[in-house]
């Protein structure tokens, strides 16, 4: 099998699936400043990190052909505070009251401004349970389309969020190889979801 992506590296955050018809690109922050929910202490590098992310499927691949082509789909990933205590895994009571009272997790409203365009209104979603990880991340979603903007347009992507209890200001820097997935998954992936949802 020999999908869209396989002419990629796997190197600077950039991976693919084994048939080469998904792929995952990763970027790391070069620098940034995060005021996390319930911590008046602002982080950022070396001790804390931020990641701007997309990933796509293309149509095709034999045996995969049984799978929808998925349009791009970004996010925005924060380590937790270093003074978070974790969260509670599959052996722990915790866990299983927490889920079966579907208190799970914890969200903010946020907005976040990619370079000079208008902000995008999304939610910072902070885990209080996990199978196995003790410390997973924070999440925002992104549209995928902004994040290849972003990544085709050139030059670093600085990124702000702001919402109730949470700030940060970050900039990311793109490899070459990164920017060439994001302008392959512009090609192969469907812009939009079936019915037309971004």
């Amino acid at each position: 099998l020999d999908g869209p992506f396989n002419v990629l590296e796997w190197a600077d955050g950039v991976t693919t699936s084994r048939d080469g018809y998904a792929v995952w690109v990763s970027i790391a922050s070069t620098a940034h400043r995060a005021q996390i929910p319930g911590y008046d202490r602002p982080v950022g590098p070396p001790e804390h990190g931020a990641a701007l992310g997309v990933s796509c499927r293309a149509a095709g691949g034999g045996l995969a052909e049984r799978f929808l082509a998925v349009p791009a789909h970004g996010e925005l990933y924060l380590a937790n505070h270093p003074e978070h205590p974790g969260v509670y895994q599959v052996l722990h009571p915790m866990h299983w009251l927490l889920s079966f009272a579907g208190r799970t997790e914890e969200r903010w409203p946020v907005d976040v401004r990619i370079g000079a365009r208008p902000p995008i209104a999304s939610t910072l979603v902070r885990p209080l349970v996990d199978y196995s990880a003790p410390h997973p991340g924070l999440d925002i979603e992104i549209p995928g389309q902004a994040v290849l903007d972003a990544l085709l347009a050139g030059g670093p992507i600085e990124v702000e969020v702001a919402g109730p209890d949470i700030a940060l200001t970050a900039r990311f820097t793109p490899s070459s190889n990164a920017r060439r997935a994001a302008a392959l998954m512009r090609i192969a992936c469907p812009p939009t979801a079936p019915g037309g949802a971004p």
